[in-house]
Protein backbone atom coordinates (compact mmCIF):
# COMPACT_ATOMS: atom_id res chain seq x y z
CA UNK A 1 0.00 0.00 0.00
CA UNK A 2 1.29 3.42 -0.85
CA UNK A 3 2.13 5.60 2.13
CA UNK A 4 0.17 8.78 2.91
CA UNK A 5 3.30 10.91 2.35
CA UNK A 6 3.86 9.38 -1.07
CA UNK A 7 0.23 9.91 -2.13
CA UNK A 8 0.36 13.49 -0.87
CA UNK A 9 3.54 14.16 -2.85
CA UNK A 10 2.05 12.76 -6.04
CA UNK A 11 -1.11 14.85 -5.55
CA UNK A 12 1.01 18.02 -5.15
CA UNK A 13 2.97 17.22 -8.29
CA UNK A 14 -0.22 16.57 -10.29
CA UNK A 15 -1.75 19.78 -8.92
CA UNK A 16 1.17 21.89 -10.12
CA UNK A 17 0.44 23.76 -13.33
CA UNK A 18 2.19 22.26 -16.32
CA UNK A 19 3.82 25.65 -17.00
CA UNK A 20 5.42 25.61 -13.51
CA UNK A 21 6.74 22.11 -14.06
CA UNK A 22 8.15 23.18 -17.42
CA UNK A 23 9.75 26.22 -15.81
CA UNK A 24 11.31 23.99 -13.13
CA UNK A 25 12.76 21.66 -15.73
CA UNK A 26 14.02 24.63 -17.72
CA UNK A 27 15.73 26.00 -14.59
CA UNK A 28 17.34 22.63 -13.94
CA UNK A 29 18.56 22.40 -17.52
CA UNK A 30 19.91 25.96 -17.36
CA UNK A 31 21.83 25.22 -14.14
CA UNK A 32 23.32 22.09 -15.67
CA UNK A 33 24.37 23.92 -18.84
CA UNK A 34 25.82 26.87 -16.90
CA UNK A 35 27.72 24.55 -14.54
CA UNK A 36 29.18 22.63 -17.47
CA UNK A 37 30.16 25.86 -19.24
CA UNK A 38 31.77 27.25 -16.08
CA UNK A 39 33.71 24.02 -15.49
CA UNK A 40 35.01 24.08 -19.08
CA UNK A 41 35.89 27.76 -18.68
CA UNK A 42 37.81 27.01 -15.47
CA UNK A 43 39.84 24.30 -17.19
CA UNK A 44 40.57 26.63 -20.11
CA UNK A 45 41.59 29.36 -17.66
CA UNK A 46 43.97 26.96 -15.87
CA UNK A 47 45.65 26.13 -19.18
CA UNK A 48 45.85 29.79 -20.23
CA UNK A 49 47.20 30.83 -16.82
CA UNK A 50 49.94 28.20 -17.09
CA UNK A 51 50.85 29.54 -20.52
CA UNK A 52 50.99 33.12 -19.24
CA UNK A 53 53.01 32.17 -16.16
CA UNK A 54 55.71 30.44 -18.18
CA UNK A 55 55.53 32.71 -21.21
CA UNK A 56 58.79 34.13 -19.96
CA UNK A 57 60.91 33.79 -16.83
CA UNK A 58 63.30 35.97 -14.90
CA UNK A 59 67.13 35.82 -15.01
CA UNK A 60 67.97 32.23 -15.91
CA UNK A 61 71.52 32.38 -17.31
CA UNK A 62 74.53 34.67 -16.95
CA UNK A 63 77.71 34.35 -19.03
CA UNK A 64 80.89 36.42 -18.66
CA UNK A 65 82.44 37.50 -21.98
CA UNK A 66 86.16 37.80 -22.73
CA UNK A 67 85.90 41.62 -22.90
CA UNK A 68 84.50 41.82 -19.35
CA UNK A 69 80.86 42.15 -20.38
CA UNK A 70 78.08 40.09 -18.80
CA UNK A 71 75.32 38.52 -20.92
CA UNK A 72 72.08 37.70 -19.07
CA UNK A 73 68.96 35.88 -20.28
CA UNK A 74 65.83 37.26 -18.64
CA UNK A 75 62.12 37.87 -19.44
CA UNK A 76 62.46 37.18 -23.15
CA UNK A 77 65.54 39.32 -23.75
CA UNK A 78 69.31 39.07 -23.91
CA UNK A 79 70.71 41.81 -21.67
CA UNK A 80 74.34 42.91 -22.08
CA UNK A 81 76.01 44.66 -19.15
CA UNK A 82 79.26 46.59 -19.50
CA UNK A 83 82.20 45.82 -17.15
CA UNK A 84 81.16 48.76 -14.95
CA UNK A 85 77.69 47.20 -14.41
CA UNK A 86 75.62 49.49 -16.63
CA UNK A 87 73.26 47.83 -19.07
CA UNK A 88 74.56 48.41 -22.56
CA UNK A 89 71.88 46.68 -24.62
CA UNK A 90 68.69 44.60 -24.39
CA UNK A 91 67.89 42.44 -27.42
CA UNK A 92 64.46 40.83 -27.83
CA UNK A 93 64.76 37.10 -28.46
CA UNK A 94 61.49 37.09 -30.40
CA UNK A 95 62.95 39.66 -32.80
CA UNK A 96 65.63 37.04 -33.61
CA UNK A 97 62.94 34.39 -34.15
CA UNK A 98 63.92 32.53 -30.96
CA UNK A 99 62.08 31.12 -27.97
CA UNK A 100 61.63 33.45 -25.00
CA UNK A 101 62.96 30.78 -22.61
CA UNK A 102 66.24 29.26 -23.88
CA UNK A 103 67.77 26.62 -21.63
CA UNK A 104 71.37 27.84 -22.10
CA UNK A 105 73.63 30.47 -23.62
CA UNK A 106 77.27 30.33 -24.80
CA UNK A 107 79.49 32.96 -26.45
CA UNK A 108 81.90 32.85 -29.39
CA UNK A 109 84.93 35.11 -29.33
CA UNK A 110 83.74 36.90 -32.47
CA UNK A 111 80.54 38.04 -30.73
CA UNK A 112 78.16 35.35 -31.99
CA UNK A 113 75.94 33.69 -29.40
CA UNK A 114 74.68 30.11 -29.22
CA UNK A 115 71.35 29.50 -27.52
CA UNK A 116 69.74 26.14 -26.73
CA UNK A 117 66.06 25.82 -27.66
CA UNK A 118 64.40 23.28 -25.31
CA UNK A 119 61.25 23.10 -27.46
CA UNK A 120 62.99 21.92 -30.65
CA UNK A 121 66.24 20.56 -29.11
CA UNK A 122 68.15 22.69 -31.65
CA UNK A 123 71.06 25.02 -31.09
CA UNK A 124 70.61 28.50 -32.54
CA UNK A 125 73.78 30.39 -33.51
CA UNK A 126 73.07 34.11 -33.95
CA UNK A 127 74.84 37.32 -34.82
CA UNK A 128 73.86 40.24 -32.63
CA UNK A 129 71.94 42.42 -32.53
CA UNK A 130 69.76 41.65 -35.56
CA UNK A 131 70.73 38.14 -36.67
CA UNK A 132 70.55 36.07 -38.72
CA UNK A 133 70.27 32.92 -36.62
CA UNK A 134 71.36 29.52 -37.91
CA UNK A 135 69.70 26.38 -36.47
CA UNK A 136 72.01 23.47 -35.66
CA UNK A 137 70.38 20.05 -35.35
CA UNK A 138 72.53 17.59 -33.40
CA UNK A 139 69.77 14.96 -33.24
CA UNK A 140 69.29 15.46 -29.51
CA UNK A 141 66.52 13.85 -27.52
CA UNK A 142 63.25 15.70 -27.91
CA UNK A 143 60.17 15.64 -25.69
CA UNK A 144 56.91 17.44 -26.31
CA UNK A 145 54.74 19.35 -23.82
CA UNK A 146 57.68 21.42 -22.61
CA UNK A 147 55.40 23.94 -20.90
CA UNK A 148 53.89 21.17 -18.77
CA UNK A 149 56.90 18.91 -18.19
CA UNK A 150 60.18 20.66 -19.11
CA UNK A 151 62.47 17.79 -20.07
CA UNK A 152 64.87 19.10 -22.71
CA UNK A 153 67.32 20.97 -20.50
CA UNK A 154 70.09 21.35 -23.09
CA UNK A 155 73.40 22.88 -22.01
CA UNK A 156 76.28 23.91 -24.30
CA UNK A 157 79.98 24.78 -23.92
CA UNK A 158 82.26 26.17 -26.66
CA UNK A 159 85.93 25.25 -27.14
CA UNK A 160 87.29 27.89 -29.50
CA UNK A 161 90.77 26.34 -29.71
CA UNK A 162 89.45 22.93 -30.80
CA UNK A 163 86.45 24.45 -32.65
CA UNK A 164 84.08 22.12 -30.86
CA UNK A 165 80.66 22.30 -29.26
CA UNK A 166 80.05 20.16 -26.18
CA UNK A 167 76.33 19.69 -25.59
CA UNK A 168 74.52 17.92 -22.73
CA UNK A 169 71.48 16.04 -23.96
CA UNK A 170 69.84 16.05 -20.54
CA UNK A 171 66.75 14.03 -21.43
CA UNK A 172 68.82 11.53 -23.44
CA UNK A 173 71.43 11.08 -20.67
CA UNK A 174 74.30 11.73 -23.07
CA UNK A 175 76.94 14.33 -23.89
CA UNK A 176 77.59 15.15 -27.55
CA UNK A 177 80.74 16.43 -29.26
CA UNK A 178 80.16 18.37 -32.51
CA UNK A 179 82.20 20.65 -34.75
CA UNK A 180 81.20 24.22 -35.56
CA UNK A 181 79.52 23.04 -38.77
CA UNK A 182 77.07 21.00 -36.67
CA UNK A 183 78.48 17.55 -37.45
CA UNK A 184 78.21 15.13 -34.54
CA UNK A 185 81.62 13.60 -33.83
CA UNK A 186 80.96 11.53 -30.73
CA UNK A 187 78.32 10.66 -28.16
CA UNK A 188 78.94 9.40 -24.66
CA UNK A 189 77.64 5.99 -23.66
CA UNK A 190 74.03 6.09 -22.45
CA UNK A 191 73.84 6.74 -18.70
CA UNK A 192 77.57 7.31 -18.39
CA UNK A 193 76.12 10.66 -17.33
CA UNK A 194 72.70 10.60 -15.73
CA UNK A 195 70.88 13.88 -16.44
CA UNK A 196 74.02 15.81 -17.41
CA UNK A 197 73.72 19.57 -16.96
CA UNK A 198 76.29 22.36 -16.97
CA UNK A 199 79.47 21.81 -19.04
CA UNK A 200 82.78 23.66 -19.09
CA UNK A 201 86.18 23.10 -20.66
CA UNK A 202 88.53 22.51 -17.73
CA UNK A 203 91.71 22.44 -19.87
CA UNK A 204 92.58 21.59 -23.48
CA UNK A 205 91.12 18.14 -24.14
CA UNK A 206 89.35 18.00 -20.78
CA UNK A 207 85.60 18.40 -20.36
CA UNK A 208 83.88 18.79 -16.97
CA UNK A 209 80.25 17.69 -16.66
CA UNK A 210 77.90 18.42 -13.77
CA UNK A 211 76.41 14.92 -13.58
CA UNK A 212 73.21 15.56 -11.64
CA UNK A 213 71.83 12.14 -10.76
CA UNK A 214 75.28 10.71 -10.11
CA UNK A 215 75.79 13.58 -7.63
CA UNK A 216 79.18 14.58 -8.99
CA UNK A 217 81.23 16.77 -11.29
CA UNK A 218 83.17 14.48 -13.61
CA UNK A 219 86.10 15.58 -15.78
CA UNK A 220 86.73 13.31 -18.76
CA UNK A 221 89.35 13.10 -21.50
CA UNK A 222 87.92 14.25 -24.86
CA UNK A 223 91.13 14.25 -26.91
CA UNK A 224 90.60 12.91 -30.42
CA UNK A 225 86.87 13.69 -30.37
CA UNK A 226 85.97 10.73 -28.23
CA UNK A 227 85.06 10.17 -24.60
CA UNK A 228 88.02 8.67 -22.83
CA UNK A 229 88.74 7.86 -19.22
CA UNK A 230 87.60 9.85 -16.23
CA UNK A 231 90.38 12.14 -15.07
CA UNK A 232 88.84 13.60 -11.90
CA UNK A 233 85.60 13.32 -9.94
CA UNK A 234 84.29 15.77 -7.35
CA UNK A 235 81.45 14.55 -5.15
CA UNK A 236 79.01 17.46 -5.30
CA UNK A 237 75.76 16.02 -3.91
CA UNK A 238 74.85 15.32 -0.26
CA UNK A 239 77.24 18.03 0.84
CA UNK A 240 77.93 18.37 4.57
CA UNK A 241 77.92 22.13 4.03
CA UNK A 242 74.44 22.13 2.45
CA UNK A 243 70.99 21.65 3.87
CA UNK A 244 69.38 18.26 4.32
CA UNK A 245 67.62 16.97 1.20
CA UNK A 246 69.72 19.07 -1.20
CA UNK A 247 71.49 16.40 -3.26
CA UNK A 248 71.15 17.33 -6.95
CA UNK A 249 74.06 19.39 -8.41
CA UNK A 250 73.21 21.06 -11.72
CA UNK A 251 75.39 24.12 -12.25
CA UNK A 252 78.93 25.24 -11.40
CA UNK A 253 81.30 28.17 -11.90
CA UNK A 254 85.05 28.38 -11.37
CA UNK A 255 86.38 31.30 -9.34
CA UNK A 256 89.68 33.08 -10.14
CA UNK A 257 91.34 31.59 -7.04
CA UNK A 258 90.68 28.03 -8.24
CA UNK A 259 87.69 27.34 -6.03
CA UNK A 260 84.31 26.35 -7.46
CA UNK A 261 80.76 27.43 -6.72
CA UNK A 262 78.14 24.70 -7.23
CA UNK A 263 74.34 24.84 -7.18
CA UNK A 264 72.84 21.82 -5.39
CA UNK A 265 69.05 21.57 -5.59
CA UNK A 266 66.41 19.86 -3.48
CA UNK A 267 63.86 17.43 -4.92
CA UNK A 268 62.04 18.93 -7.88
CA UNK A 269 65.23 20.82 -8.81
CA UNK A 270 64.20 23.74 -6.59
CA UNK A 271 65.59 25.95 -3.81
CA UNK A 272 69.23 25.23 -4.58
CA UNK A 273 72.08 25.74 -2.15
CA UNK A 274 75.07 27.80 -3.26
CA UNK A 275 78.06 25.70 -2.15
CA UNK A 276 81.66 26.90 -2.27
CA UNK A 277 84.02 23.97 -2.97
CA UNK A 278 87.78 23.53 -2.91
CA UNK A 279 88.08 19.87 -3.80
CA UNK A 280 85.38 19.31 -1.18
CA UNK A 281 82.45 21.33 0.12
CA UNK A 282 83.62 24.18 2.33
CA UNK A 283 80.60 26.35 3.09
CA UNK A 284 77.16 27.43 1.96
CA UNK A 285 76.30 30.97 0.93
CA UNK A 286 72.92 31.74 2.48
CA UNK A 287 70.66 33.69 0.11
CA UNK A 288 67.68 33.59 2.46
CA UNK A 289 64.53 31.49 2.50
CA UNK A 290 63.00 33.04 -0.62
CA UNK A 291 65.62 32.03 -3.17
CA UNK A 292 65.62 29.60 -6.08
CA UNK A 293 68.90 30.08 -8.01
CA UNK A 294 69.01 28.86 -11.61
CA UNK A 295 72.59 29.75 -12.54
CA UNK A 296 75.90 30.99 -11.11
CA UNK A 297 78.74 32.75 -12.91
CA UNK A 298 82.01 34.38 -11.84
CA UNK A 299 82.27 37.99 -13.07
CA UNK A 300 84.47 40.92 -12.04
CA UNK A 301 85.51 39.25 -8.78
CA UNK A 302 81.90 38.50 -7.81
CA UNK A 303 79.51 35.59 -7.99
CA UNK A 304 76.46 36.35 -10.14
CA UNK A 305 73.35 34.42 -9.10
CA UNK A 306 70.38 34.31 -11.49
CA UNK A 307 67.02 33.49 -9.89
CA UNK A 308 64.40 33.06 -12.60
CA UNK A 309 61.49 32.19 -10.31
CA UNK A 310 61.80 35.30 -8.17
CA UNK A 311 62.96 37.60 -11.00
CA UNK A 312 66.18 38.38 -9.17
CA UNK A 313 69.78 38.96 -10.29
CA UNK A 314 72.35 39.27 -7.51
CA UNK A 315 76.09 39.96 -7.28
CA UNK A 316 77.72 38.35 -4.22
CA UNK A 317 81.24 38.77 -2.91
CA UNK A 318 83.43 35.98 -1.53
CA UNK A 319 81.94 36.46 1.95
CA UNK A 320 78.37 36.03 0.71
CA UNK A 321 77.44 39.70 0.96
CA UNK A 322 74.98 40.86 -1.68
CA UNK A 323 76.17 43.94 -3.57
CA UNK A 324 73.88 46.94 -3.71
CA UNK A 325 75.33 48.50 -6.88
CA UNK A 326 74.36 45.66 -9.25
CA UNK A 327 72.19 45.26 -11.17
CA UNK A 328 71.35 48.87 -11.95
CA UNK A 329 68.11 50.31 -10.59
CA UNK A 330 66.45 50.50 -13.99
CA UNK A 331 66.94 46.76 -14.48
CA UNK A 332 65.61 45.98 -10.97
CA UNK A 333 62.49 48.05 -11.66
CA UNK A 334 62.01 46.19 -14.92
CA UNK A 335 62.26 42.84 -13.13
CA UNK A 336 59.77 43.97 -10.50
CA UNK A 337 57.29 44.92 -13.20
CA UNK A 338 57.79 41.64 -15.05
CA UNK A 339 57.28 39.65 -11.84
CA UNK A 340 53.79 41.08 -11.36
CA UNK A 341 52.48 39.32 -14.47
CA UNK A 342 53.13 35.69 -13.42
CA UNK A 343 52.12 36.54 -9.82
CA UNK A 344 48.72 37.71 -11.11
CA UNK A 345 48.24 34.64 -13.27
CA UNK A 346 49.24 32.32 -10.41
CA UNK A 347 46.41 33.83 -8.39
CA UNK A 348 44.06 33.36 -11.33
CA UNK A 349 45.13 29.73 -11.72
CA UNK A 350 44.58 29.01 -8.04
CA UNK A 351 41.10 30.52 -8.21
CA UNK A 352 40.30 28.47 -11.33
CA UNK A 353 41.57 25.26 -9.72
CA UNK A 354 39.40 25.82 -6.66
CA UNK A 355 36.43 26.79 -8.84
CA UNK A 356 36.67 23.69 -11.00
CA UNK A 357 35.94 21.70 -7.81
CA UNK A 358 33.35 24.04 -6.32
CA UNK A 359 31.25 24.65 -9.45
CA UNK A 360 29.99 21.04 -9.76
CA UNK A 361 29.32 20.89 -6.01
CA UNK A 362 27.28 24.11 -6.10
CA UNK A 363 25.40 22.90 -9.19
CA UNK A 364 24.57 19.61 -7.50
CA UNK A 365 23.29 21.48 -4.44
CA UNK A 366 21.11 23.76 -6.59
CA UNK A 367 19.69 20.85 -8.57
CA UNK A 368 18.99 19.04 -5.34
CA UNK A 369 17.09 22.04 -3.98
CA UNK A 370 15.10 22.22 -7.22
CA UNK A 371 14.28 18.54 -6.97
CA UNK A 372 16.52 17.26 -9.73
CA UNK A 373 17.82 13.71 -9.24
CA UNK A 374 21.48 13.09 -8.41
CA UNK A 375 21.49 9.84 -10.25
CA UNK A 376 19.03 7.56 -11.98
CA UNK A 377 15.69 7.84 -10.20
CA UNK A 378 13.77 4.60 -10.33
CA UNK A 379 10.04 4.55 -10.81
CA UNK A 380 8.16 5.37 -7.59
CA UNK A 381 5.16 3.30 -8.50
CA UNK A 382 4.22 0.28 -6.41
CA UNK A 383 6.15 -2.91 -7.09
CA UNK A 384 4.83 -5.26 -9.68
CA UNK A 385 2.45 -7.64 -7.90
CA UNK A 386 3.82 -10.47 -10.00
CA UNK A 387 7.11 -10.14 -8.09
CA UNK A 388 5.52 -10.13 -4.62
CA UNK A 389 6.58 -12.99 -2.32
CA UNK A 390 4.14 -15.87 -2.32
CA UNK A 391 4.60 -16.86 1.33
CA UNK A 392 5.56 -15.56 4.74
CA UNK A 393 8.82 -17.48 5.03
CA UNK A 394 12.31 -16.04 5.48
CA UNK A 395 14.31 -16.04 2.25
CA UNK A 396 18.12 -15.98 2.21
CA UNK A 397 19.97 -14.15 -0.60
CA UNK A 398 23.65 -14.86 -1.15
CA UNK A 399 26.10 -13.49 -3.69
CA UNK A 400 25.50 -14.12 -7.36
CA UNK A 401 28.02 -16.75 -8.61
CA UNK A 402 28.42 -14.82 -11.88
CA UNK A 403 29.33 -11.68 -9.91
CA UNK A 404 31.87 -13.61 -7.83
CA UNK A 405 33.44 -15.06 -10.98
CA UNK A 406 33.76 -11.58 -12.46
CA UNK A 407 35.37 -10.24 -9.25
CA UNK A 408 37.82 -13.12 -9.24
CA UNK A 409 38.78 -12.52 -12.88
CA UNK A 410 39.28 -8.80 -12.18
CA UNK A 411 41.58 -9.45 -9.23
CA UNK A 412 43.57 -12.01 -11.19
CA UNK A 413 43.96 -9.49 -14.02
CA UNK A 414 45.22 -6.87 -11.56
CA UNK A 415 47.74 -9.35 -10.15
CA UNK A 416 48.94 -10.19 -13.67
CA UNK A 417 49.33 -6.48 -14.48
CA UNK A 418 51.46 -6.03 -11.33
CA UNK A 419 53.77 -8.84 -12.38
CA UNK A 420 54.01 -7.79 -16.04
CA UNK A 421 54.63 -4.13 -15.16
CA UNK A 422 57.45 -5.10 -12.82
CA UNK A 423 58.99 -7.42 -15.40
CA UNK A 424 58.75 -4.73 -18.11
CA UNK A 425 60.43 -2.16 -15.87
CA UNK A 426 63.20 -4.58 -14.99
CA UNK A 427 63.75 -5.38 -18.67
CA UNK A 428 63.86 -1.67 -19.54
CA UNK A 429 66.50 -1.05 -16.87
CA UNK A 430 68.55 -4.04 -18.02
CA UNK A 431 68.53 -2.90 -21.65
CA UNK A 432 68.78 0.88 -21.25
CA UNK A 433 70.85 1.25 -18.10
CA UNK A 434 72.62 -1.94 -17.04
CA UNK A 435 74.57 -0.09 -14.37
CA UNK A 436 71.46 1.47 -12.87
CA UNK A 437 70.61 -1.35 -10.48
CA UNK A 438 74.14 -1.56 -9.13
CA UNK A 439 74.50 2.20 -8.64
CA UNK A 440 71.05 2.88 -7.23
CA UNK A 441 69.86 -0.38 -5.70
CA UNK A 442 68.22 1.44 -2.80
CA UNK A 443 65.88 3.25 -5.17
CA UNK A 444 64.82 0.01 -6.83
CA UNK A 445 64.07 -1.92 -3.63
CA UNK A 446 60.44 -0.67 -3.45
CA UNK A 447 59.80 -2.54 -6.70
CA UNK A 448 60.29 -5.77 -4.78
CA UNK A 449 57.04 -5.01 -2.92
CA UNK A 450 55.11 -5.51 -6.15
CA UNK A 451 55.73 -9.25 -6.18
CA UNK A 452 54.22 -10.03 -2.74
CA UNK A 453 51.43 -7.57 -3.55
CA UNK A 454 50.65 -9.57 -6.70
CA UNK A 455 50.75 -12.84 -4.73
CA UNK A 456 48.42 -11.38 -2.12
CA UNK A 457 46.01 -10.19 -4.80
CA UNK A 458 46.05 -13.62 -6.43
CA UNK A 459 45.32 -15.29 -3.10
CA UNK A 460 42.55 -12.77 -2.50
CA UNK A 461 41.00 -13.73 -5.82
CA UNK A 462 41.05 -17.47 -5.11
CA UNK A 463 40.36 -17.67 -1.38
CA UNK A 464 39.15 -14.46 0.24
CA UNK A 465 36.51 -13.43 -2.31
CA UNK A 466 34.43 -16.63 -2.07
CA UNK A 467 35.06 -16.93 1.70
CA UNK A 468 33.90 -13.37 2.41
CA UNK A 469 30.99 -13.64 -0.02
CA UNK A 470 29.75 -16.76 1.75
CA UNK A 471 29.39 -14.72 4.96
CA UNK A 472 27.60 -11.72 3.41
CA UNK A 473 23.93 -12.34 2.88
CA UNK A 474 20.51 -10.82 3.15
CA UNK A 475 17.61 -12.53 4.96
CA UNK A 476 14.26 -11.21 3.85
CA UNK A 477 11.43 -11.64 6.35
CA UNK A 478 7.90 -10.20 6.21
CA UNK A 479 8.65 -7.60 8.90
CA UNK A 480 12.33 -6.86 8.45
CA UNK A 481 15.52 -7.27 6.45
CA UNK A 482 18.43 -8.99 8.21
CA UNK A 483 21.94 -8.09 7.01
CA UNK A 484 24.78 -10.53 7.65
CA UNK A 485 27.36 -9.35 10.20
CA UNK A 486 30.35 -9.28 7.81
CA UNK A 487 28.60 -6.72 5.68
CA UNK A 488 29.47 -4.49 8.63
CA UNK A 489 32.55 -4.19 10.81
CA UNK A 490 30.92 -5.84 13.82
CA UNK A 491 29.81 -9.46 14.00
CA UNK A 492 26.24 -8.90 15.15
CA UNK A 493 23.34 -9.28 12.77
CA UNK A 494 21.61 -6.06 11.79
CA UNK A 495 17.83 -6.28 11.73
CA UNK A 496 16.17 -3.40 9.87
CA UNK A 497 12.40 -2.85 9.56
CA UNK A 498 11.28 -2.38 5.99
CA UNK A 499 10.31 1.23 6.71
CA UNK A 500 14.08 1.93 7.19
CA UNK A 501 15.20 0.23 3.97
CA UNK A 502 15.78 2.46 0.92
CA UNK A 503 16.56 1.78 -2.73
CA UNK A 504 17.75 4.13 -5.50
CA UNK A 505 17.94 1.70 -8.42
CA UNK A 506 21.56 0.70 -7.74
CA UNK A 507 22.26 0.71 -4.00
CA UNK A 508 20.44 -0.54 -0.94
CA UNK A 509 20.45 1.33 2.39
CA UNK A 510 19.43 -0.82 5.34
CA UNK A 511 19.83 1.07 8.60
CA UNK A 512 23.50 2.11 8.58
CA UNK A 513 24.61 -0.29 5.86
CA UNK A 514 24.92 0.58 2.18
CA UNK A 515 25.22 -2.24 -0.34
CA UNK A 516 25.92 -1.76 -4.04
CA UNK A 517 23.66 -4.23 -5.79
CA UNK A 518 23.77 -3.20 -9.45
CA UNK A 519 27.12 -2.25 -10.94
CA UNK A 520 27.75 -0.25 -14.09
CA UNK A 521 28.56 -3.34 -16.11
CA UNK A 522 28.38 -7.02 -15.41
CA UNK A 523 26.00 -9.15 -13.36
CA UNK A 524 24.33 -7.82 -10.18
CA UNK A 525 25.72 -8.67 -6.77
CA UNK A 526 22.72 -10.84 -5.85
CA UNK A 527 20.57 -13.08 -8.01
CA UNK A 528 18.37 -10.43 -9.54
CA UNK A 529 15.14 -12.36 -9.74
CA UNK A 530 15.34 -13.36 -6.09
CA UNK A 531 16.39 -9.87 -5.02
CA UNK A 532 13.52 -8.30 -6.94
CA UNK A 533 11.01 -10.76 -5.54
CA UNK A 534 12.04 -10.96 -1.88
CA UNK A 535 13.60 -7.52 -1.27
CA UNK A 536 12.38 -4.90 -3.73
CA UNK A 537 8.78 -6.04 -3.44
CA UNK A 538 8.84 -5.40 0.34
CA UNK A 539 10.44 -1.92 0.21
CA UNK A 540 7.75 0.80 0.63
CA UNK A 541 7.16 2.81 -2.50
CA UNK A 542 8.03 6.03 -0.65
CA UNK A 543 11.45 4.57 0.13
CA UNK A 544 12.39 4.37 -3.55
CA UNK A 545 14.47 7.52 -3.72
CA UNK A 546 17.06 9.24 -5.84
CA UNK A 547 20.77 8.59 -5.40
CA UNK A 548 21.23 12.00 -3.78
CA UNK A 549 18.47 11.31 -1.27
CA UNK A 550 19.95 7.88 -0.49
CA UNK A 551 23.38 9.37 0.25
CA UNK A 552 21.80 12.04 2.41
CA UNK A 553 19.98 9.41 4.43
CA UNK A 554 23.16 7.34 4.68
CA UNK A 555 25.11 10.32 6.03
CA UNK A 556 22.36 11.09 8.55
CA UNK A 557 22.47 7.46 9.67
CA UNK A 558 26.30 7.66 9.88
CA UNK A 559 26.78 4.83 7.48
CA UNK A 560 30.46 3.76 7.50
CA UNK A 561 30.46 3.42 3.70
CA UNK A 562 29.01 6.92 3.17
CA UNK A 563 31.29 8.51 5.75
CA UNK A 564 34.32 6.86 4.15
CA UNK A 565 33.32 8.09 0.68
CA UNK A 566 32.84 11.66 1.91
CA UNK A 567 36.16 11.54 3.76
CA UNK A 568 37.90 10.34 0.57
CA UNK A 569 36.38 13.20 -1.48
CA UNK A 570 37.35 15.73 1.19
CA UNK A 571 40.89 14.34 1.25
CA UNK A 572 41.20 14.72 -2.53
CA UNK A 573 40.00 18.34 -2.32
CA UNK A 574 42.39 19.14 0.55
CA UNK A 575 45.34 17.55 -1.27
CA UNK A 576 44.53 19.44 -4.47
CA UNK A 577 44.25 22.78 -2.65
CA UNK A 578 47.48 22.10 -0.75
CA UNK A 579 49.27 21.18 -3.98
CA UNK A 580 48.01 24.38 -5.60
CA UNK A 581 49.15 26.54 -2.69
CA UNK A 582 52.54 24.83 -2.70
CA UNK A 583 53.16 25.72 -6.34
CA UNK A 584 52.21 29.38 -5.99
Amino acid sequence: MESVAFRTRMLIIRAMPSSSRREGKAAQAAIAVIALALAIACVALIVEAGRRIYHSIGPSKAVAAADGSLYVLSHGKLHIFAPDGTRREAISLESLGLTRTPSDLALHRDGRVVLADPDTSFLQRCRLPHGPCQPIDLQLHRADLQKIVPLNSIKVAIDEEAQRYYVSDNAGHQVVIADFAGKVLARSKPYAFWYPNHLFVAAPGELSVVDTNHHRIATVDVHGDRFGRELRVIEAGRSVAGRAGHVWPFDAARLPDGRMVVLVAADGMKDADVIVMDGAARRRIDLGAGSDPFDVEAWNGRIIVADATHYRLQAIDANGTVASDFPPAVFRDELEHEREVPAFWRSVRMGAQVSVVLVPLVAILLLWRLGAPFGVRPAVASPNPAHAPDDKAVHVLTFNPAYLARQRRTLMLVAAIFVLATAALGLFIALRAPDLAALHLRRLLPLAAVVPLAIFTWALAWRQVPRRASRIRLESAPAQLDVSSLALVSRSRLRVPWRDVYWDGKSLLAGTTMLMVRVASGPPVFEWEAFERFVLSRIPASNRVSSGRLWTLALKARSPQAMLAVAAIALVIVVEVARTLRHL
